[in-house]
């Protein structure tokens, strides 16, 4: 089931972020992530429209979104490959008429999964936090 998070479930929600962004992102020391748990527990879910999958009274994943920019969608690491990211980029894209995104360059298999999903590159610029190349890339609903 998918559904609006509530606040009780922010501090579960940002556990999953960060052990995904971890394995997603190797590329980048886990102390970034680290050090963005606070921020992202009351800055950035707390700011925009956040959506879990929930099983089992578990998140599977959650995906956030602020207007039409997606700005985040993670699935827990042992949920992996079973539909849920899907399931979730399904759910907003009844909701909007266009998605934007930014992936790291390096992490192709996200690159490969929102390609996948109907998105498509649209630049590329360098992400002054990280110093990595992050990809914007676009969907639009059909006409």
């Amino acid at each position: 089931m998918i559904r609006k998070i509530h606040p009780s479930e922010i501090e579960e929600t940002v556990a999953l972020w960060y052990t995904a962004s971890v394995k997603a992102h190797d590329f980048i020391p886990a102390e970034y992530w680290e050090a963005h748990k606070t921020e992202m527990a009351t800055v950035y879910l707390p700011n925009s429209e956040t959506y879990i999958f929930i099983e089992n009274n578990t998140i599977g994943g959650f995906i956030s979104m602020v207007d039409s920019f997606l700005a985040a969608i993670f699935v827990a690491v042992d949920q992996q490959g079973k539909g849920i990211g899907k399931q979730l980029i399904d759910f907003v894209k009844q909701e909007q008429s266009v998605i934007e995104l930014k992936v790291y360059k390096k992490n192709s298999p996200s690159i490969h999964f929102y390609q996948k999903q109907g998105f498509t590159l649209v630049e590329e610029s360098l992400e002054i936090g990280t110093g990595e190349i992050e990809c914007l890339m676009q969907w639009q609903k059909p006409i």
